[in-house]
């Protein structure tokens, strides 16, 4: 790892590392009038932020150390993290959980292959230098958009019906059946186990106002797979039905995505195989439900 990070040194991140460092202070004054639940969620939904697009990778490209070029990203992209997790820790946002982003970030490389040279080096770093002109290019649409407002940034207000349809170890699940490395393994368990209590704290809420004013409100059972095209609704078993009328089945389509012709930003809902959710959605004319405000896990797989 010390040829990314020190290529990384060369080309100057303290630009990148004061960007993270404003981002924290902004994250950390905008909770501080939070309800404990709400903030505890909010901070812990930033604080493994690092490792996300890791997670988010591994189940299509699998463990390091079966590329050159692949390995070379992973060794780059690492490189900016490690920097990140300090920042966030410095500014007092990781607290207790910087320790286990280290720790994962540290088993990415050791995974990570032997190569030969020149190839390696040469191919480090470029990723690095691609991934901090990226990094260049979004800190420069941030200040142009800063400067047109004539404003700071304001702070990332935590939505909490928005995190209980995302919930904070969706990802973490996503990846873990393809990490067969038992190091790596801990890490992410003990993150997953980390999110447990904050997102059952949010969950048990009381939720009947946004269950009043939705069309349905049921109870389902997602499938054992589910499509990777978004945009297309996946058929779920429903276990309950607790509000609205919906046609007398056993199953119903969840939409994942918004519908209609707006812009794509997102899913509306993040879900895996066999998980459980109370859905309070809105009853399209084809008898699909678009989830709502109050749509929340219920089980696990």
């Amino acid at each position: 790892m010390t040829l990314a990070d020190d290529h990384l040194v060369e080309l100057g991140p303290a630009d990148f590392d004061a960007w993270d460092h404003e981002h924290c202070t902004q994250l950390l004054e905008g909770s501080q009038a939070l309800p404990d639940a709400v903030r505890e969620a909010h901070l812990l939904f930033w604080a493994p932020h690092p490792l996300v697009n890791f997670m988010i990778s591994l189940p299509a490209h699998g463990l390091p150390g079966a590329g050159l070029a692949r390995d070379a990203t992973s060794a780059a992209a690492v490189a900016f993290r490690l920097r990140t997790v300090h920042v966030y820790e410095s500014a007092g946002l990781n607290g207790r959980f910087a320790e286990r982003n280290l720790r994962l970030l540290d088993r990415i490389c050791a995974l990570i292959g032997a190569w030969p040279e020149p190839e390696w080096s040469e191919t480090v770093r470029l990723r690095v230098e691609q991934l901090a002109e990226a990094r260049r290019r979004g800190r420069e649409r941030g200040e142009r958009l800063r400067k047109a407002r004539g404003e700071r940034d304001p702070a990332p207000e935590p939505n909490v019906a928005w995190m209980l349809c995302h919930p904070n170890d969706h990802w973490f699940r996503r990846a873990r059946p393809a990490i067969t490395d038992p190091a790596l393994a801990a890490v992410v368990d003990g993150w997953i186990a980390e999110f447990a209590p904050s997102y059952a704290a949010l969950a048990s809420e009381d939720w009947s106002a946004e269950e009043g004013n939705a069309d349905v409100v049921v109870d389902i059972q997602l499938p054992a797979e589910i499509p990777l095209s978004w945009k297309e609704p996946l058929t779920a078993t429903v276990d309950a039905r607790h509000q609205g009328s919906i046609d007398n089945t056993s199953e119903v389509r969840l939409h994942q995505v918004p519908t209609g012709d707006g812009p794509f930003n997102g899913t509306l809902v993040s879900v895996l195989p066999h998980e459980r959710w109370r859905v309070c959605g809105s009853l399209l004319a084809d008898g699909s439900i678009v989830p709502g405000n109050g749509t929340r896990r219920l089980g696990l797989s």
